[in-house]
């Protein structure tokens, strides 16, 4: 009988890495399971105000090769079309938490063209809300 080679790594092992990860370097790896679930899908539905509802503001994005800031959830929603093309909601709604990029910066979809980061609210940073921090084409 031939000796058994090791499985390979199956998504959950793969989850399971990724939360360790989010866990050491950012903190509760919940909360950002959580936005990337709830971005998913908000994008699939194109539910523009849920979508605005997870970004963090104010923030940078380059429209029609100008920079633009977006100061609120009405701007965002305005802007939508221009800000989450479909090239972006692609890399939203194909991104597995497993493959999942993790750094000081925060969370990276693709190839940076999605950050979720926690945002603090206090001088200590112990209440925090995990938002998306940036959208950008082609990372």
């Amino acid at each position: 009988m031939p000796a058994s080679e090791p499985a390979a790594p199956q998504a959950s092992d793969k989850d399971a890495e990724v939360d360790a990860r989010i866990d050491q370097v950012l903190g509760d790896h919940a909360a950002y399971r959580s936005v990337l679930e709830r971005l998913q899908v908000a994008v699939k539905a194109d539910d523009r105000p849920a979508v605005a509802a997870l970004m963090r503001y104010p923030f940078e994005v380059r429209l029609a090769d100008r920079k633009r800031r977006i100061d609120n959830a009405q701007d965002f929603v305005a802007q939508y079309e221009q800000i989450l093309t479909p090239a972006i909601a692609q890399v939203i709604t194909a991104q597995r938490y497993g493959a999942l990029q993790v750094n000081q910066n925060g969370v990276m979809l693709g190839s940076g063209q999605v950050w979720i980061n926690g945002v603090c609210n206090d001088a200590a940073c112990k209440d925090v809300d995990v938002k998306v921090v940036a959208l950008q084409q082609g990372g």
